[in-house]
């Protein structure tokens, strides 16, 4: 038997679930390669904005002025990624943070298991590593916040899917900004 047949003996349909009844993840095949691209491009924006804040005093971020002059490739830096990186990527990537769990929750429940359950335990595993970056790492770790936002996203249920978690948005805003 070759190793090829061994592998695609081995594959697991992504439809089914394991013994335990735990969700599997999806294959290649199924994954949304504009989504994936769009993902790391977010990424990528949100990079130049990150080794502006790490390699200068916080203040810097806002004020470019705290840390030095505004002159020649300064200001040049500083305008580029205040115009077209500051926040635009974030926003990018909160909507396919957003997306990624209607796409988990429909994928789920179209296997006829509920999404809630494995939901919960993946906002939980993201809570638990914001808190852990935040508290070790850096105290401007994002992943804290997704996770209390996608406790929030869960209870929009089917709602969801017809633009209703935008109500939510706000209020989990304004608890995790308070």
């Amino acid at each position: 038997m070759s190793e090829a047949t061994i592998a695609n003996e081995s594959v697991i349909d992504p439809h089914q679930s394991q013994a335990d009844g735990s969700a599997q993840p999806i294959g290649d095949k199924e994954r949304i390669v504009s989504i994936d691209v769009l993902r790391g491009f977010a990424l990528l924006g949100i990079l130049p904005m990150n080794i502006q804040y790490f390699s200068m005093i916080s203040a810097a971020y806002t004020n470019p002025t705290a840390y030095g002059d505004l002159h020649g490739s300064n200001f040049l830096v500083w305008f580029v990624c205040h115009v077209l990186a500051d926040e635009k990527f974030m926003t990018i990537f909160s909507m396919l943070f957003g997306a990624g769990i209607v796409l988990m929750t429909s994928h789920v429940e179209a296997a006829g298991r509920r999404p809630a359950p494995l939901h919960y335990r993946r906002m939980g595993w993201l809570i638990l590593f914001g808190l852990l970056h935040g508290f070790l790492l850096w105290r401007g770790d994002i992943l804290f916040t997704y996770g209390a936002c996608g406790l929030v996203l869960i209870f929009s249920g089917s709602c969801a899917h017809a633009g209703c978690w935008s109500r939510d948005w706000p209020l989990c805003a304004s608890r995790a900004f308070a």
